[in-house]
C-alpha cells in the first residue's frame, strides 16, 4: 500500500515537472498571445452586437449599461479602472443607439469571422498540446467555429442577464426572509452562479474544441485548473493593479485597455495550463492502464 504523503510527492513532482516542461515544449505562451491577440480583436464587434443585443432585451438603456458593465467587472477584474469603463460603455451606447441596420450588418459579419479565429486558435492549443492531428476540411470547421460561437454567446447572454435576475430575486427574498438569510443567499449566488456557469462554458469548450474527443474526467480537470486559475488570480491582479502597478501614470488615458490586454494574455495562458494538466492526467491514466 502506497503511504498518501508519498503518493502526494509523487504526484506533485510529476505535473510540476510536467507543466514545466510542457509549457516550453508546447508553445503555450505563443498560443496564450494568440488567444490574446484575437480576443482584443473581437472586442469592438462584439461591444456592438452584444450593446444593441441588451437594449432590445432589457428595453432600458440604463439596464442594459449597468448589466454589461457588470459582466465586465467579473469577467476583467478592472475595478481600479471603473470610471474609465463606464466611460467607455456610454460611448458605445451612444454609438449603438445612433447605428443604422448597414453597420450592424457588417460587424456581425465582421464579429463571426474574428470569432471564428479565437474558436480556431483555441482548437489549435488544444489539440497541439493534447497531440491530435489536424484532418478537418476548413470549410467544414469554419461551419463548426461559426456553430460554436453562438453556443458560446448564449453563455455569455447568460452571465450578463444572470445580475438583474439576481437583483430582482433578491428584493423579493428580501420582503419574505430575514435580512441576515436574505443577504447571506444573495452573496452566495451572486458568486457561485457565474463560476458555475463559466464551469460549463469552458467544460463544452475542452470537450468540443479537438477533432478527437477527450475523455470526460479530462475535460473536467482542465475546466476546473482554468477556472479555478482565473478566480485565484482576480484577486492578485486587483491587488496588483491598486497596490504595484504605476499603469495609470505611464499609460494615462490607455491604462484601461493595457489592463485589459494582460488579463486577456493571462486568461489565455491559464486555457493553455489547464489544456496541458488534463494532458498529463490523461497520459497518467494510459500508463496506469498498460501496467
Amino acid at each position: 500500500m502506497i503511504h498518501p504523503i508519498r503518493s502526494f510527492k509523487e504526484h506533485l513532482r510529476y505535473y510540476s515537472k510536467g507543466l514545466w516542461n510542457g509549457l516550453d515544449e508546447d508553445h503555450c505562451f505563443i498560443f496564450a498571445s494568440g488567444i490574446a491577440f484575437n480576443v482584443l480583436l473581437c472586442i469592438i464587434p462584439l461591444s456592438l452586437i452584444l450593446f444593441q443585443i441588451f437594449s432590445l432585451i432589457l428595453q432600458n438603456n440604463d439596464s442594459a449599461k449597468q448589466a454589461v458593465f457588470e459582466y465586465i467587472q467579473r469577467g476583467m477584474p478592472i475595478e481600479s479602472y471603473g470610471q474609465a469603463l463606464k466611460d467607455w460603455v456610454q460611448t458605445q451606447f451612444a454609438y449603438v443607439s445612433n447605428v443604422s441596420y448597414l453597420p450592424g450588418i457588417i460587424a456581425l459579419l465582421v464579429l463571426l469571422w474574428l470569432a471564428s479565429a479565437l474558436v480556431s486558435s483555441l482548437r489549435s492549443t488544444v489539440n497541439s498540446i493534447f497531440k491530435i492531428p489536424t484532418h478537418h476540411n476548413m470549410a467544414v470547421l469554419k461551419i463548426k467555429d461559426i456553430g460554436m460561437i453562438f453556443v458560446v454567446s448564449f453563455f455569455l447572454l447568460l452571465i450578463i442577464l444572470f445580475n438583474p435576475l439576481v437583483t430582482a430575486m433578491h428584493k423579493i427574498s428580501y420582503e419574505i426572509l430575514p435580512e441576515f438569510l436574505s443577504s447571506f443567499i444573495h452573496s452566495t449566488i451572486s458568486y457561485l452562479l457565474p463560476i458555475g456557469i463559466s464551469l460549463l462554458l469552458f467544460l463544452y469548450l475542452f470537450h468540443s474544441l479537438p477533432h478527437k474527443r477527450i475523455p470526460w474526467r479530462v475535460s473536467i480537470l482542465s475546466t476546473i485548473v482554468t477556472v479555478g486559475l482565473i478566480e485565484i488570480m482576480k484577486y492578485i491582479f486587483v491587488f496588483y493593479l491598486d497596490k504595484i502597478s504605476n499603469l495609470g501614470a505611464v499609460y494615462g488615458a490607455y491604462a484601461f485597455f493595457v489592463a485589459i490586454a494582460l488579463w486577456a494574455y493571462y486568461v489565455g495562458l491559464v486555457f493553455t495550463i489547464g489544456a496541458e494538466v488534463g494532458k498529463l492526467y490523461r497520459d497518467h491514466e494510459m500508463s496506469k492502464a498498460a501496467m
